[in-house]
């Protein structure tokens, strides 16, 4: 090692011999050498090619700075980088260095330390793989390692370790036979370091990498020196190398060592300086050959294998003598016939070339013939020859090349205590491209030596297409049909024989369980090609993921030779060179390759040979034997959504053995199908054979125990797959009784409509297509397609890169937050601003795509008495029984946060006694979104929306807002992170994402990390006690008569002695040993402990409230993903399940879902205690059903059997029926009617005319205002001259009684053609001026009675006046009278508040009755 430093300055000044193909793009790193900083150099050398135009901009890129030069052909630059470029320890995201140049170059990297030195070859980005075997050398002094790195690309990419050795990594031990899974943001590289030997060990990535390997400082015969080298990857292992020796050895007992390793089961035929053996290998096995001088060695292989060379230092008596150095070789088939050498200062340079025998003669060194005086030497009894010629000790540039037979060149170079070898820069000289080449119309272009020729070309090959669908079967190219219920992401398709005429894709597929259940379904696909990766994930309907990104369709990348677009209902992937991928967001996949493929792929759709009895093939080329093999086999590593999956499936997988097929109705279900196909689908048969969609159905319906949603899927499937065809299929959902698909808002649903849909980018799609007709959502005339809406064209969006963005649509502009892009929908253009992730938020990626995330979460929890924790975890009890705001978005001016307010109602608790001065909650009530969502007690399976009751569970605003049961608990949950859970009998919590820190108020407090200041007033002082703080935040409710409870001395308490007996309870909260142990880390049990023995005690012992109390604990554990054990027993707590459920400590409300339940709400992650589904069961939402009686879901509401909903407008009717699912029909409301929401229903319902208590008056129309002056009004009369019998008038007195000055109804007058009835607000009733009887029937069909409080006069086909003693008053006139009234109430046309100019008041003065004079008026 000593003297080193002067020979490597000149060895920078010259250039590095080059041992990497050219390349334009590379990406390395420096593995850490032994000794300290001393004297560091960190360089990367680039070499021009001699074949290059004019200079070379050369860009390197590392720690954050930028260094560029210019190089002229066949010259070198170097590039010295700061020390930090070293990696150093086991670690992740270590420094990359990123090369990049405009033509192609050479790379090599050196790594100097004072008496440490060794360089590598560096191959470029297109030369990565995704499998490698690892090998260090052996030699290990003290406080040395063993090391490699691997270098990610521009993707995120997952990588998954095979050990076979102990590993330190983050400072974790990994045990030998293990596998370290992680993942790779773009440009991450890390290192992985051991005492112990790392041969052997496995690498695989989704996406390419580049390894590196070595040792920080190894030796064998000589002083240590730090080594390393990149490997190939597995796919460019040769079969045939020779090695030739070094003559450094004069000890027959010293050699330099070879290392052969395999990646499958191998045999090697080995020659060894005339000596033959047969080597057989397995896979991930290494062996070691000597090499000695002067004898050769020749291998060759039936399967790739890695070799490489590893100097072990001398010569024997030279000291300090040449230190050890590593070095790949490259099999025979990477032989070039053009190499450049660039001789070393101070080195003695040496050139190793091995050529074919009888192609010597064609040998030029510097465009001279060699020296005939060249000591050639056969290599065994192969075609080639070796022999070693000295080209001087100093600098110097030379080339050696041959017109037409490819040779390897190695270059070698040693000096005291250090030296170099590695294989030489090959330089090829220019040469014609089959791009520059034309052939007949019946002829293409190839390579053959490296030169392009003319040949005919091979007949065209049919397509291959391949599919899964379902449980998933499969198809595959050949025609294979299998069916494989793994449920990991696993590869359906790849080119394995990628050339510059078949580009280089994988799909891959991500299968999903149902629920608990076996059975499985495609669940996401991800595509890779052309550098891309696009994901599209089930249910996901008109988006696909890219660069961590939803993005809408059509999209058009790479000058269009990638194509994503919608094609009925069903996204398509189109590229140039004929790949297709479809897949219809559920189910069903289908790829289809060319046939220009044939037998280049690979995967689990097979290898498209035109055999279909090997399409089970492992990667490594053996066949599976069973379908599980073949699937594990092709499983995608280290992939995120794989943490629990299975390759295998436990149970009766493949078989139905539960005497489905016997039961008459289930053949009788099934053999709908055969019906089907002999009716609608008939002119299919030929074209497409239905007897595996047949079967594959009654599989599906037999493993789904006769859910017939299965049927259905199949039929859409196989007409889909029909139609393509060019089939036409008729009507075959009636007959089924399948429903429609839902189409979005101005759209219509087509059986057979354009597969190119009008958009925004292609209004003329339709016109110019060339598909046949598909099952579609067409939009409605005057409408175009935008992402997933169908708007008018004023509507339409921008085009940006590419993609095409909805109007007002924003999107990531870089991958960091910090632009953010928005189209204008003013001028249809894309502007972007710069852009900052919020206080507490941390730019990341959350379930796959790039989003500011927030940083934690608050929880509060109101429970019992109630008993409150906030967000900042103070702990209080408040008494009140008014409605309080729990929590609420404050002061949330200048930030992106979204306005809520969560409203907790309480009552008194009368379940503790006669006359409790305790109370419980009664609702909560949640505003966000312009909505109000209120859950109220005991009202199980229900919820209230905007004053309508719907049944659980709902989505509104495209999702933004879910409501579902969960467990014991309905949640409400918002897209932004605020959830909120009741029980619905004594327990609430209210969640806020980590971004709303010191912006909410209210019971729950500021969330601002200080429990000190919790107890502000809206004012944002501080409250002198608990109940001043809690009567501050009460919400005013009109009519509702309230208190706020107890406080000090005057709230019970627990006499000492009853306390001990319910502590012991209790205390299985606060057990050590206990079924909660594993939460009391994250929650201190000590709060709930106390109010679980406070509320016991007060309620004398009540088993039911010392249940809710510890479940209380469970829910807000569980809410954090606490595992909690076993708590309930028989007779502890049993929690008594409804009909076809049983209790389960961890439920998940998606285990066996009916279907459609997963698509209305985003499934829990965190599992909640409950009543799970007994088999054969599934779950509707609120209970657990047969399949045939599964619930609608339908534009975010659920559906009971036989249940009809209005739309908002009252202008469609939707019902559930058990054969078709959702029927709508059109729905319209009689002219005396308006749709409006009466007792929490939705309806056409008479319009009202209502006077309330306080002056508010509603006229017909539905506007309203406040009536502030007293006297009588004409309300309503009948304005038809001509009328006499149908003729009425009412007019209504308006007075304020009492001191309170409040506005009442103090009269009634209603006026018949000749009948008069006045009626006060005691009910005391005048007909004619005369005291009536109730109830009185009079002429004319009037009619007087009481009904609940309510007096009502009514004539029937035309009055109806109802008067309560609340003294509110409200009037109804039937329809025949629709256009025949006047008075204050209106017409009964739809008056809105922007026709009403004039207040009220001023409105109804107008109105005054004449005939009933009041002073002032």
């Amino acid at each position: 090692m000593d003297g080193l430093l002067h020979s490597v300055v000149v060895l920078l000044l010259c250039g590095l011999c080059s041992a990497t193909p050219a390349g334009k793009e590379f990406a390395t790193v420096f593995l850490q050498n032994y000794m300290g900083d001393n004297q560091a150099r960190f360089v990367i050398e680039v070499s021009a090619l001699p074949s290059s135009h004019g200079s070379t901009v050369v860009k390197v890129t590392a720690l954050g700075q930028v260094y560029q030069k210019s190089v002229d052909p066949g010259q070198g630059v170097a590039f010295q980088l700061p020390n930090g470029v070293e990696m150093k320890g086991s670690w992740n995201n270590l420094p990359t260095v990123l090369i990049e140049a405009s033509q192609e170059v050479t790379v090599l990297s050196l790594n100097y330390k004072k008496d440490t030195a060794d360089t590598s070859v560096v191959y470029p980005v297109q030369e990565w793989g995704t499998e490698y075997y690892i090998f260090t050398p052996k030699g290990t002094p003290l406080e040395t390692f063993k090391e490699f790195s691997i270098t990610n690309h521009k993707n995120q990419n997952s990588v998954e370790i095979y050990l076979k050795a102990n590993v330190r990594f983050h400072r974790r031990l990994y045990q030998a036979g293990s596998k370290l899974t992680f993942n790779l943001e773009p440009f991450e590289s890390i290192q992985i370091q051991s005492v112990d030997d790392l041969t052997g060990c496995r690498v695989v990535s989704k996406q390419p990498v580049a390894v590196s390997t070595g040792h920080t400082c190894t030796f064998k015969f000589t002083s240590c020196d730090h080594v390393y080298e990149q490997l190939l990857p597995v796919n460019s292992w040769g079969k045939e190398f020779i090695i030739a020796p070094l003559p450094y050895h004069e000890d027959p007992k010293r050699y330099d060592s070879v290392f052969i390793q395999a990646s499958q089961a191998t045999n090697i035929q080995v020659n060894n300086g005339g000596k033959a053996m047969t080597l057989p290998m397995l896979p991930g096995q290494k062996i070691e050959l000597f090499s000695q001088w002067p004898n050769p060695i020749h291998l060759t292989a039936d399967k790739g294998i890695q070799v490489l060379f590893e100097f072990n230092g001398g010569p024997d008596h030279t000291n300090p003598a040449y230190d050890p150095f590593l070095m790949t070789i490259l099999p025979t088939s990477n032989f070039s016939t053009s190499y450049s050498l660039e001789g070393q200062a101070d080195f003695t340079n040496m050139a190793v070339i091995i050529a074919r025998s009888q192609d010597l003669g064609g040998l030029t060194l510097d465009q001279v013939p060699m020296a005939s005086d060249i000591s050639w030497k056969q290599v065994g009894e192969s075609e080639y020859s070796w022999a070693d010629i000295s080209y001087g000790r100093g600098a110097g540039f030379h080339q050696i090349a041959h017109p037409n037979s490819p040779f390897g060149v190695y270059s070698i170079g040693v000096v005291a205590a250090t030296g170099y070898g590695s294989s030489a820069s090959a330089s090829q000289p220019e040469k014609l491209e089959c791009s520059q080449m034309t052939c007949q119309k019946d002829e293409e272009c190839q390579m053959k030596d490296n030169n392009p020729i003319c040949v005919k070309k091979p007949p065209v090959l049919p397509p291959g297409t391949c599919w899964a669908m379902g449980d998933p079967h499969y198809r595959s190219f050949d025609g294979h049909y299998y069916n494989f219920m793994g449920n990991c992401t696993y590869t359906m398709a790849k080119n394995c024989h990628v050339d510059e005429g078949h580009p280089a894709f994988e799909v891959e597929a991500k299968n999903a369980k149902k629920g608990n259940s076996i059975v499985t379904f495609v669940a996401k696909i991800i595509i890779n090609v052309y550098g891309y990766t696009i994901t599209v994930v089930r249910s996901e309907f008109g988006l696909v993921r890219m660069d961590y990104m939803l993005w809408n369709l059509p999209i058009t990348l790479n000058n269009g030779k990638l194509k994503i677009y919608q094609s009925g209902l069903s996204v398509v992937l189109e590229t140039d060179f004929g790949l297709t991928v479809q897949y219809d967001w559920q189910q069903h996949l289908v790829v289809t390759v060319p046939g220009s493929f044939a037998g280049r792929t690979c995967g689990l759709c097979g290898n498209f040979n035109g055999k279909n009895e090997d399409d089970l093939t492992l990667p490594d080329g053996s066949p599976a034997n069973n379908p599980t093999a073949l699937g594990k086999s092709w499983r995608v590593p280290g992939s995120a959504d794989d943490a629990y999956c299975r390759d295998e499936c436990v149970g009766q997988c493949d078989q139905c053995n539960n005497g489905f097929f016997e039961h008459m109705a289930d053949k009788v279900f099934c053999g709908t199908l055969s019906l089907i196909m002999e009716g609608p689908f008939k002119d299919c048969k030929a074209v497409i054979e239905p007897k595996v969609y047949r079967e594959n159905c009654m599989f599906d319906v037999c493993m789904g125990e006769g859910m017939k949603n299965f049927l259905c899927n199949t039929l859409q499937v196989y007409s889909d797959a029909c139609q393509r065809e060019g089939v036409k299929i008729h009507d075959w959902r009636r007959i089924a009784h399948c429903p429609d698909p839902t189409c979005p808002e101005n759209s219509h649903y087509e059986q057979c409509g354009s597969p190119c849909a009008a958009t925004c980018e292609n209004q003329n799609g339709p016109s110019t297509c060339k598909g046949y007709c598909v099952e579609t959502c067409a939009c409605d005339d005057g409408f175009l397609r935008s992402g997933n809406k169908c708007v008018p064209k004023s509507q339409c969006g921008c085009q940006y890169k590419g993609h095409y963005v909805t109007a007002g649509a924003s999107f990531w502009g870089d991958d960091r937050c910090l632009q953010r892009c928005t189209c204008s929908p003013s001028n249809n253009q894309v502007t972007c601003v710069s852009f900052s992730c919020g206080v507490n938020e941390q730019c990341a990626v959350k379930n796959g795509i790039r989003t500011c995330v927030p940083e934690g979460q608050g929880v509060c929890s109101i429970s019992g008495d109630p008993h409150y924790r906030t967000f900042d975890n103070t702990t209080y009890d408040f008494q009140g029984t008014c409605t309080y705001t729990a929590a609420q978005g404050c002061h949330l001016e200048g930030t992106r946060l979204t306005p809520f307010t969560v409203a907790v109602e309480n009552e008194k608790w009368y379940g503790m006694s006669s006359d409790p001065r305790v109370s419980v909650a009664k609702l909560v009530a949640v505003e966000v979104y312009g909505n109000t969502l209120i859950l109220h007690r005991n009202q199980i399976g229900m919820i209230m929306v905007n004053g309508v009751m719907n049944t659980l569970p709902l989505n509104l605003n495209d999702g933004a807002i879910q409501a579902y049961q969960d467990g014991t608990y309905d949640v409400i949950i918002t897209d932004f992170g605020l959830k909120v859970t009741y029980d619905l009998v004594y327990h609430i919590t209210v969640t806020v994402p980590g971004n709303y820190r010191g912006k909410t108020c209210g019971l729950c407090g500021n969330f601002n990390n200080d429990n000190k200041d919790d107890f502000q007033l809206p004012d944002g002082k501080a409250a002198k006690n608990l109940l001043t703080f809690g009567a501050a935040w009460k919400v005013g409710v009109p009519g509702v008569v309230c208190e706020d409870g107890c406080s000090g001395d005057q709230c019970p308490k627990c006499d000492d002695k009853k306390k001990v007996v319910f502590e012991k309870d209790c205390s299985i909260i606060t057990n050590s040993n206990g079924p909660f142990a594993a939460c009391h880390a994250r929650i201190d049990p000590a709060s709930y402990f106390r109010d679980c023995v406070y509320d016991v005690c007060l309620s004398k012992g009540d088993r039911h409230v010392l249940c809710h109390s510890i479940s209380a604990y469970t829910i807000d554990c569980q809410n954090l993903g606490v595992n909690i054990k076993e708590w309930r027993t028989t007779t502890f707590c049993p929690l008594n399940c409804p009909a076809n459920s049983h209790y389960q400590v961890c439920s998940e409300i998606c285990a066996t879902p009916c279907p459609g339940l997963s698509d209305t709400i985003t499934c829990p992650t965190t599992c909640a205690e409950g009543c799970a589904c007994n088999p054969g069961h599934y779950f509707n939402g609120t209970g657990c059903v047969i399949p045939d009686q599964c619930s609608c879901y339908y534009k975010g509401l659920t559906y009971k059997i036989g249940e009809s909903i209005l739309s908002k407008d009252c202008q469609e009717l939707c019902t559930c029926t058990a054969d078709s699912g959702i029927q709508c029909q059109k729905q319209k409301c009689q002219s005396n009617e308006r749709c409006q929401v009466r007792n929490a229903v939705r309806g056409c319902f008479p319009q009202q005319c209502v006077m309330e208590t306080g002056g508010l008056f509603t006229i017909f129309g539905g506007t309203n205002g406040f009536v502030t002056a007293s006297g009588a009004y004409e309300v309503v009369k009948a304005c038809d001259g001509g009328l006499v019998a149908e003729w009425f008038r009412v007019v209504v007195k308006m007075e304020a009684c009492g001191n309170t000055g409040v506005k009442r109804v103090v009269a009634v007058y209603v006026f018949f053609d000749d009948l008069m009835i006045s009626v006060n607000n005691k009910h005391e009733t005048w007909v004619n001026g005369r005291t009536g009887t109730l109830p009185g029937l009079y002429k004319n069909e009037i009619s007087v009675k009481v009904l609940e409080k309510t007096l009502v006069i009514e004539k029937v086909s035309g009055l109806r006046v109802s008067y309560s003693l609340s003294e509110e008053i409200s009037i109804t006139v039937s329809k025949n009278m629709v256009n025949k009234v006047c008075g204050a109430c209106g017409k009964l046309a739809a008056i809105s508040n922007d026709n009403m100019q004039l207040s009220m008041q001023e409105y109804i003065a107008s109105w005054i009755a004449p005939d009933f004079p009041t002073c002032g008026l």
